[in-house]
């Protein structure tokens, strides 16, 4: 299975967010930015049959480091787009509070 399939990703403008899906990658994903670090969205399948993990939620929100291959710190994963959009929300208003 591959991110072949051209559905847009929605967290788009609004948020900051970039499409950073590639053709080898399972799933689609989008990144934004955090000095060092980067916040990514992965996007599995609607369909619980074709996700790449048996039991895996629709969204996984990481965040990354820019300079190595380290774990990433994940966020949380979530099975519906506004649950997932207001923990972004929430998490970036926090940042921005500091």
């Amino acid at each position: 299975m591959h991110c072949d399939r051209k559905e847009p990703l929605r967290l788009g403008i609004a948020r900051g967010f970039e499409d950073e899906s590639w053709h080898r990658d399972a799933v689609p994903r989008a990144v934004r930015k955090l000095d060092t670090k980067q916040l990514a969205v992965w996007v599995d399948y609607d369909n619980l049959e074709w996700r790449e993990t048996p039991g895996a939620k629709k969204f996984l929100v990481v965040i990354e480091r820019d300079y190595d291959d380290a774990e990433p710190e994940k966020v949380g994963e979530f099975d519906d787009e506004p649950t997932m959009l207001r923990a972004i929300d929430f998490l970036l208003n926090r940042r921005d509070a500091r």
